[in-house]
């Protein structure tokens, strides 16, 4: 299928997205959705962006904080209404910001800059840079927990380009801010080394990625050329592992002109990106695979599917092959993806409406995001596939609004859902 950037599917109607809205706000279902629905978009680039990669909302649901790594900005919306969408501010940061996160009182903001190796802590009611953390090295994800005490940042150090074969140092490891009060100048910054066993595929080079914080401030943090995930008890800073391990299912390996989901991918690396805590403190992992080059001809990198682990690594739920089914139901598979890595699952997030909790999946090459209900833990429901646009990236969820919103790297889009 050939898909069109800067087009958002409403319904049933394609409308052009320059500044598109499905509908006049947030969604105001406060009951248990059955499914959900677009909401809107908004086109980055129609005021000067270039790209949107991380997004994140203030708990009010009123103001959208996106990366623009191209132009090296953090832009800031007005998404207090979804049909008038309107640029507040951008800010000029100095190097590419990979990453940001909105305090959980909604008054600062922490983005992470890759080049100048910083975090920037952003004063959201004047937009203006209260306290910078020196990082040591490339940042790529941050997170704030769930009760506002911390915030974790990977420092990926990630290779130079797709060619360099692992491992490349310096190490990357993790940056752990306690968040000590509304005064930033309290706030204590630390390094966490990831000390990773010997059985993991690189275990001088951890490339940490995403990362999700839970309740009770546990961090998950994924190790994707590792093929790992990394669990941290954020107080005490202690860090344990697991293999991701591997994964067989039907799948369409080949590159055709048919779409046909007859073939078996055997054995392929997770190879995890995305990664999100469930309701019952299980860990669902967006399997993407990135690392491929010491595969021989018949091997895969990338589940192309999603699985569900409990804490010790240990498999809840793998996806048998049926989200890319689904994908290619709703007419949005392309069999060029078929001997890559098929679909692509990028990103995933976890969120409550009404009383029934959802799981996001971003699926950057079929330009979609696989929604699943999560009432059996061992047996996700499928939910539907909703249209984004180009290569989404970034997730948010903001309860408050009821939406959940795309960040869509390659055509500088944001997508609004709510439910139905």
């Amino acid at each position: 299928m050939k898909f069109h950037p800067k087009i958002l599917l409403c319904g049933a109607l394609f409308v052009p997205m320059a500044l598109a809205g499905c509908s006049g706000g947030s969604s105001n279902s406060g009951s248990t959705p059955s499914s959900f629905r677009a909401l809107g978009s908004f086109d980055v680039t129609s005021i000067g962006g270039q790209v949107a990669e991380i997004v994140d909302i203030t708990p009010d649901g009123n103001t959208l904080l996106y990366t623009d790594s191209e132009a090296g900005e953090l832009g800031f919306l007005n998404v207090s209404n979804l049909s008038g969408i309107s640029e507040i501010a951008r800010l000029d940061m100095g190097g590419e910001p990979t990453s940001v996160a909105v305090t959980r009182d909604g008054s600062h903001a922490i983005v992470v800059v890759a080049g100048a190796n910083e975090a920037r802590v952003i004063r959201l009611s004047d937009r203006t840079v209260v306290r910078t953390f020196s990082l040591g090295g490339q940042p790529d994800a941050v997170a704030i927990s769930p009760d506002g005490s911390y915030a974790l940042i990977a420092i990926e150090n990630q290779r130079p380009d797709e060619d360099a074969a692992l491992p490349v140092a310096p190490a990357g490891y993790l940056y752990r801010i306690r968040l000590n009060g509304t005064n930033v100048a309290n706030w204590v910054g630390t390094q966490i080394n990831l000390s990773l066993p010997g059985n993991l595929r690189f275990s001088g080079d951890p490339e940490p990625e995403f990362i999700d914080i839970n309740e009770r401030n546990v961090a998950a943090v994924t190790l994707q050329e590792n093929n790992a995930v990394a669990i941290v008890d954020l107080p005490s800073g202690s860090v344990s592992y697991f293999d991701a391990a591997a994964t067989t299912h039907a799948a369409d390996l080949t590159d055709n002109g048919t779409i046909s989901f007859t073939e078996t991918l055997t054995n392929a690396r997770r190879e995890p990106d995305g990664i999100a805590w469930t309701p019952r403190g299980n860990l669902i992992t967006a399997n993407e695979g990135d690392y491929d080059l010491d595969l021989t001809a018949g091997q895969f990198t990338g589940g192309r599917n999603f699985t569900i682990f409990g804490r010790s690594g240990n498999v809840v739920f793998d996806d048998p092959g049926n989200m890319e089914r689904e994908v290619a139901n709703a007419g949005r598979y392309a069999d060029s993806r078929s001997d890559a890595k098929g679909v692509e699952p990028e990103n995933v997030k976890v969120g409550k409406f009404g009383n029934r909790s959802f799981a996001f999946i971003a699926l950057e090459r079929a330009n979609s995001l696989a929604v699943y209900r999560l009432d059996n833990e061992s047996n996700p429901t499928f939910v539907q596939i909703l249209p984004t646009g180009s290569r989404p990236e970034g997730i948010a969820i903001n309860k408050r609004r009821n939406i959940v919103v795309t960040a869509n790297e390659n055509d500088g889009t944001l997508s609004f859902f709510g439910p139905q």
